[in-house]
């Protein structure tokens, strides 16, 4: 459970993502070049489960007497990682309380309470974005969907 709280992308999106690609005509063969995704893709309209780390990322969309097509994805930072700062707000703000509190002359509140909220911040974001980060979670592929207009060779 604590896992889940301090890795938040990691909860809502898991390591994986599925990519819907549709085109016009339907009947495309879509190749596919994004980390350990299956070459082949299928015919669309299809989905594509990636990644979420791979990068680079692209799909080419192909059919005969059209010419071929080529999208390639971009790898962003889902808004589900901002969720991670959440465990650094409550550690920052705790340890900015205490240096407000506390009766230790070596303490100037108005001189630490900033430096100390952000040094909390940190740390308390640090595990959930280090987690993220390794599993892939906290990215995600723009366009999440691919809908592609094939031009015909005649």
């Amino acid at each position: 459970m604590l896992v889940l709280l301090v890795s938040c992308a990691s909860a809502i999106n898991g390591p994986r993502e599925k990519i819907s690609i549709l085109s016009e005509p339907a009947g495309a063969t879509v190749t596919v070049d994004c980390g350990a995704a299956p070459v082949n893709g299928g015919v669309t309209p299809t989905a594509i489960i990636v990644d979420r780390k791979a990068d680079p990322c692209s799909f080419t969309l192909s059919k005969q007497g059209y010419f071929s097509e080529r999208v390639r994805l971009t790898r962003e930072i889902s808004r589900a990682a901002a969720a991670n700062k959440v465990p650094g707000v409550i550690v920052g703000s705790l340890g900015t309380l205490f240096g407000l509190l506390s009766d230790d002359p070596r303490i100037n509140p108005g001189d630490t309470g900033g430096a100390i909220y952000e040094a909390g911040k940190a740390i308390g974001s640090a595990p959930g974005e280090a987690i993220d980060r390794s599993t892939g979670a906290m990215y995600k592929h723009v366009p999440g969907e691919v809908h592609i207009v094939l031009r015909s060779m005649r």
